[in-house]
């Protein structure tokens, strides 16, 4: 319990490695507390490093904070306010939804690894806007639709979507049924159908 009070207090948190968690907990709304990923910092900053294992064994590697923490449900939109996180590892998770568009504001990130989840849904476009990103993750979800056009999400080995029956275009193989102006169109007369019945 003494982890959990004082995850909200660290503040020099800027690498985050939470993979192969045993999910039995909520994710914290606290996150907007980790302040050196919220601002602008000088290249000499502390890094920190958290990893949280399988069945909550906390592997402490001698840095400045530790953390306990036990994931599951949705990502919170509050990830967005992380603008100086470098590298996110959810990976081995029980985390489901759809992964929040805000997650296309951590414009400094270069690791994310979401594998082995139950991540729903459409990959948001703004993670294509991530310019630094050189590793994604996202095998083993249940994502679904077109892969956002942007020259990382292409550049991934395809390897990094299997899993995700319902996904299409490149680097996948199978595209998407359509095209572009018919998924629209076809957005359009469900939303239509939808309004019926509101």
């Amino acid at each position: 319990m003494e982890a959990f009070r004082r995850v909200c207090d660290i503040t020099n948190i800027q690498l985050v490695d939470l993979s192969e968690n045993n999910p039995s907990g909520r994710i914290f709304k606290c996150l907007k507390n980790f302040s050196v990923m919220s601002q602008n910092v000088s290249p000499n900053r502390t890094i920190v490093f958290v990893f949280v294992y399988y069945k909550g064994t906390l592997v402490y590697e001698g840095y400045d904070f530790f953390a306990l923490l036990m994931w599951k449900g949705n990502i919170p939109e509050e990830i967005g306010n992380l603008i100086e996180l470098v590298s996110l590892n959810l990976s081995n998770n029980n985390l489901n939804g759809e992964i929040t568009s805000k997650i296309g504001r951590l414009t400094s990130l270069e690791f994310l690894d979401l594998s082995r989840n139950h991540f729903s849904g459409l990959i948001p476009p703004s993670l294509a806007k991530i310019d630094c990103l050189s590793l994604l993750n996202l095998l083993d979800n249940n994502r679904s639709g077109r892969i956002p056009i942007g020259t990382q999400l292409q550049s991934f080995n395809a390897s990094n979507y299997e899993g995700n029956v319902d996904l299409c275009e490149k680097p996948l193989d199978k595209k998407c049924l359509g095209g572009p102006r018919n998924q629209k169109h076809q957005k359009k007369v469900v939303q239509k159908i939808k309004n019926q019945f509101i």
